[in-house]
């Protein structure tokens, strides 16, 4: 093995993301299609915060919205503005964090899916995402998110152990829970071929997490009404269940000042 090298910021999990972290996508995309039935239809203009390589995004520019991708990794940006040449779409992707983006005009609807809040540094940032994301939103406008809770780090994470092959490259992710600091974690291992050798790469994450309550009292002080919120367990992939009860919660919030009531997912 010729080097050993650590880093953050979704850089080094970017350019291997579309390879080894689309599991997912079927099931978040048929969680958004059912939560969000009545309302998505009607959104004009949509915000993907947490964007990634752009999949979300284009797909919903597809349908011929105006779309704004929002990602604080240089790299994800320079990959969603590809992916989006490739699809032949317009996205307008923006380079900034949670707390500090700002759009050109304000969306009909807000999107923060795979766990985006939670990469949060600290647990008290979140008073001030709730206030950007409301800046973000026309009067009425919705924000659609899911959050990872404490249960997910310390049953699931503290037992996640994974291995995968593809292209020259090995993918060996690892997690779990910090008790003394109250966060989840997680290692990305990469070892590439480089040569005859291996070199090997490490990207970490860190999770904070809120209660329910926490959750909704801080955004609905931030001019925010609960719409509906959803445990994960409920919803299922082609007729099967994903999670157990308790990992993964999903939240749709309304900005007041809207006159017309808003429909019940």
């Amino acid at each position: 093995m010729s080097s050993n090298e650590t880093y953050t910021g979704y850089h080094v999990i970017a350019n291997t993301y579309d390879t080894f972290f689309t599991a997912h996508r079927e099931w978040y995309q048929q969680t958004r299609d059912s939560i969000l039935a009545a309302i998505l239809p009607n959104a004009k203009t949509v915000c993907d915060i947490g964007c990634g390589t752009g999949y979300t995004a284009i797909n919903i520019a597809k349908e011929g919205r105006k779309v704004f991708a929002v990602d604080v990794s240089s790299t994800m940006c320079e990959l969603a503005r590809a992916n989006a040449e490739k699809a032949n779409v317009q996205i307008s992707v923006v380079q900034a964090d949670l707390q500090s983006f700002r759009l050109p005009e304000p969306a009909d609807m807000v999107l923060a899916e795979n766990a985006v809040l939670n990469h949060l540094e600290t647990k008290l940032g979140l008073a001030a995402v709730a206030d950007n994301i409301s800046r973000a939103l026309v009067p009425g406008g919705y924000f659609y998110f899911d959050a990872n809770t404490r249960k997910i780090f310390q049953l699931a994470w503290a037992q996640w152990k994974g291995f995968a092959e593809q292209d020259g490259t090995v993918f060996v992710p690892h997690g779990g829970y910090d008790a003394a600091r109250d966060k989840g974690w997680l290692v990305a291992d990469y070892f590439i071929r480089d040569g005859q050798d291996w070199r090997r790469v490490s990207e970490r994450f860190e999770h904070v997490w809120w209660t329910q309550e926490e959750i909704q009292n801080t955004f609905e002080q931030a001019g925010f009404r609960t719409v509906c919120v959803v445990d994960a367990s409920e919803k299922e992939l082609n007729g099967k269940g994903v999670l157990p009860p308790g990992f993964i919660t999903f939240y749709l919030f309304q900005k007041l000042g809207s006159n017309e009531p808003a429909p019940t997912a």
